[in-house]
């Protein structure tokens, strides 16, 4: 029969079981949001996009981890996109729409009277690409840094952040 000095020892470890229970779950909870949509799968489902095997002449892909063809506007084809997988960021520029995720960025442009759709699986490997348009839009820098390594790029560096150090003067960076 227990004493009531075990009592104590038997409540310690039931709570610290709990707590580790806990702990398992978040971190579970943490790394499936970190993963995101399947982006490429979600793409391959909408009917008006037909899958490429190769970009087409005149479109930059490089570091593309898919493209896809529209013969709706990029506006059309954008929207199509977020209502399937709503995007955590998206912004427009004049070189088409971007579509942030988790799990990768989606660039539609407009070629030849066609919407180009390039998935990008890694974050970082987008943002260095079209560094020049996504730096204008406030949200998508700050989003960003959640988000590094998508793909497994580093940048570079120790494997943190994304790259991106912000505006102003070179000074301290």
């Amino acid at each position: 029969m227990k004493s009531v000095l075990d009592r104590p020892r038997i409540a310690r470890g039931a709570v610290l079981a709990a707590v580790a229970v806990l702990v398992g779950l978040a971190l579970t909870g943490c790394s499936a949001k970190a993963k995101g949509p399947d982006l490429a799968k979600a793409i391959n489902t909408m009917p008006t996009l037909t899958k490429l095997s190769a970009p087409p002449p005149g479109l930059d892909s490089s570091g593309a981890d898919g493209i896809w063809e529209s013969t709706g506007s990029v506006t059309e084809v954008t929207d199509l996109i977020s209502a399937k997988v709503r995007p955590d960021e998206r912004t427009a520029s004049g070189t088409g729409s971007f579509l942030l995720y988790p799990s990768g960025t989606v660039w539609v442009s407009e070629l030849n009277g066609k919407s180009e759709v390039v998935l990008y699986k890694d974050n970082d490997r987008a943002y260095r690409r079209h560094s020049g348009v996504l730096l204008a839009s406030t949200g998508w820098g700050n989003r960003m840094s959640g988000y590094s390594g998508g793909g497994g790029s580093d940048n570079g560096s120790s494997g943190t952040g994304n790259g991106f150090r912000g505006g102003g003067s070179g000074s301290g960076k």
